[in-house]
């Protein structure tokens, strides 16, 4: 029994955090909004507005054109839901008559996520200087309790533990302070801190202590809703580099980002005050990129990330050791920005990643939801004047369902069906000079510089401004 129940602990863990958050590329989202999520987030070579510009890669600000603040959204719509079957005589004597299913649908509402940015460099200087509020994960799942399905029924299966109804929620917010040096025409290099705060509730906690309130009775697990913010940080480093006239590559790397203890006060099912607590981490990141602007008018960008999730606290833990045993995953995203006219633009992206669920381990993440592997992106931004441009898009992310056996009993399955809808909005404001040296593939021209015009048409090359001074 004791195998069981540690399968259990880890089965309930990863629903908890996993469905807590409706996104992409495991827990993290792909992009922080604003003209740079129509494309699918890639912009670890080139950004167009200074949220994209900071997400991936801090040496990418160097290549902003002017000085900038930028705001942006994804308004998420999660879709999920969890489906239960336990068929007749799966316990033997013990178990049901009857096979008994069914399928129960989370109501987790609107859920907002925030991204603000700031750029600024001064006049013939090489230093850019950078700092983004935006949420790197946000979600939420709630279920109701379900007599019709085994997973959510009020005992649970065969009396033994309660399950539901559940409710979780994670939201994660990373401070990124950047600074970014042009070392030359074609070379930039970029760095800064990581200041993360997560908030994060989960009833029930399934990786607290389990009690019971009497020997008869099931087992109840704890709710892991009082807590306070919990703070992490890391670092992240990056340079790009301009190969030729149209071709702009970059590089970054972003640390594990280590979080203080997870505690949590709760009380027993006798009403007896309890305390509990987990350790978390978000995992290593390397990215790589590359921008083409050889055509009139038309970006092309393409960005390759690895996570590495199976190096992470919780997450990448062994079932044994209480974690939810994700592995490691790769992610690329294809992205477009073609100039209609001087003031419209539109973009589009695709964004693809392995899901970090091992098929031999689907047992102990049965109600996983961060399962998306396909999310196409669409949108468009309008220049109002030579300082504000908006923009709005949309962003589906494909249903992807996972199923897996329960207590490894013959027929018992739990699946798990997840998609999700985004509305995507972004505000720039550019001020000030600023005016770069050398820029990276770009799409507007520099309003304030007192030198030679250069052309509105994206994808014309960048004319060569005056020398920087040393």
């Amino acid at each position: 029994m004791r195998f069981r129940w540690q399968s259990l602990f880890a089965s309930g863990l990863a629903a908890t955090l996993g469905a807590s958050v409706a996104s992409a590329q495991g827990l993290l989202l792909p992009n922080g909004g604003s003209i740079g999520g129509n494309m699918a987030g890639t912009s670890s070579a080139v950004g167009l507005d200074a949220v994209g510009a900071m997400f991936w890669n801090p040496a990418v600000i160097s290549g902003l054109r002017q000085n900038e603040v930028s705001i942006g959204s994804n308004l998420i719509i999660p879709h999920v839901g969890v489906t239960g079957t336990i068929p007749a005589g799966t316990f033997g004597p013990l178990g049901p008559i009857d096979t008994i299913t069914g399928r129960t649908n989370s109501d987790a509402g609107l859920v907002p996520t925030t991204a603000m940015a700031f750029v600024y460099r001064a006049d013939d200087s090489r230093v850019s200087y950078g700092m983004s509020i935006a949420s790197v994960a946000a979600g939420g799942v709630n279920f109701p309790g379900d007599a019709n399905n085994p997973v959510l029924a009020p005992t649970g299966p065969l009396n033994q533990f309660i399950l539901g109804p559940q409710a979780g929620s994670l939201s994660i917010l990373s401070i990124t302070p950047t600074m970014s040096y042009q070392v030359n025409d074609c070379l930039a290099v970029g760095g800064g801190a990581i200041i993360d705060v997560a908030a994060v509730s989960f009833d029930p906690a399934f990786f607290g202590p389990t009690s019971q309130a009497n020997p008869l009775a099931p087992r109840q697990f704890p709710s892991g809703a009082h807590s306070r913010p919990f703070w992490g940080g890391g670092f992240r480093g990056g340079l790009t580099y301009r190969l030729t006239e149209s071709v702009t590559t970059g590089v970054s790397y972003t640390s594990p980002q280590w979080f203080e203890t997870w505690e949590f006060n709760a009380r027993d099912a006798n009403g007896n005050a309890q305390k509990f607590s987990t350790q978390f981490s978000l995992p290593q990141i390397f990215s790589a990129g590359v921008a083409y602007c050889g055509i009139e008018r038309l970006l092309l960008a393409a960005d390759l990330r690895w996570f590495d999730y199976s190096t992470t606290k919780l997450l990448g833990q062994s079932v044994p050791e209480g974690g939810a045993g994700w592995s490691s995953i790769w992610a690329v995203s294809l992205g477009a920005n073609y100039q209609l006219t001087d003031r419209l633009s539109v973009q589009g992206g695709y964004l693809y990643n392995q899901n970090p669920i091992p098929g031999n381990l689907t047992l102990f993440n049965t109600q996983l939801p961060c399962i998306t592997t396909n999310t196409l992106t669409l949108g468009a931004a309008y220049q109002i004047n030579e300082t504000i441009t908006m923009s709005l898009g949309y962003a589906r992310g494909f249903e992807n369902t996972v199923s897996g056996t329960v207590f490894q009993a013959v027929g018992a399955n739990t699946s798990v069906d997840s998609r999700y809808d985004a509305i995507v909005v972004g505000l720039n404001i550019k001020f000030g000079g600023g005016c770069r040296t050398r820029e990276t593939c770009v799409s507007e021209p520099c309003t304030s510089c007192a030198a030679t015009p250069i052309p509105a048409s994206l994808g014309a090359p960048a004319q060569t401004l005056p020398p920087v001074k040393q």
